[in-house]
């Protein structure tokens, strides 16, 4: 269904990563019914943006900068002073950012951090954790250990797909409406194109 020489073609990960990508993606699209040019194309496009082309599956919440993080989170901060104590501080910075949120304790409970983005298509919050769990018949602390991996990450990018109708949207080429369904918006929509046309062309679709 996918050739591994399209992926070699983008995907910016050594041989050894490149083929327990292709197997993951394998099992994943084929679980997920992402099985004809069109919707492998599509998701190919997406995920990949979403990673970095693969090269990342887990949200960092590391800021430097107090000012970026007020930028980011007028909600949650009230001041630079405030920010200042959240700043090089991951576990942190992500407990007060997603506390009391998508099925999340309070900041002091540790949920911000455990249940922040994994992925290719990043889930976060416990909610949504708890969702995917159910899927796929595992406890959550087990979901939430299977996503740090690479066949995880994968997994959860195919299931968020399939539960969103992707597919669906696939069919019919309405990739700027598949991007609002993953990314809430349009960020990065034009690289989003660029690379769904590059792996179409690599496809032979077009």
């Amino acid at each position: 269904m996918l050739d591994i020489n399209v992926l070699r073609n983008f995907a910016k990960v050594d041989e050894e990563k490149l083929q327990e990508l292709h197997l993951s993606l394998q099992f994943a699209m084929n679980k997920y019914q992402i099985n004809t040019p069109y919707r492998v194309a599509a998701f190919l496009a997406q995920i990949a943006h979403e990673s970095a082309l693969f090269t990342k599956f887990c949200e960092s919440c590391y800021y430097k900068d107090a000012n970026r993080l007020l930028q980011l989170f007028p909600n949650d901060f009230t001041s630079i002073s405030d920010a200042n104590k959240y700043v090089r501080n991951s576990e942190k910075c992500a407990n007060r950012i997603y506390a009391n949120q998508n099925g999340n304790g309070n900041e002091e409970s540790g949920d911000g951090f455990r249940f922040r983005g994994r992925g290719a298509i990043q889930l976060t919050g416990k909610a949504n954790y708890t969702q995917f769990a159910k899927a796929i018949s595992k406890s959550l602390d087990e979901t939430v250990a299977y996503c740090t991996t690479l066949a995880g990450a994968i997994e959860v990018s195919a299931w968020f797909w399939s539960t969103r109708n992707c597919n669906s949207l696939a069919d019919v080429g309405l990739f700027g409406q598949i991007t609002k369904k993953i990314n809430g918006g349009y960020t990065g929509a034009e690289e989003r194109l660029n690379l769904y046309k590059k792996i179409k062309t690599l496809m032979k679709l077009i």
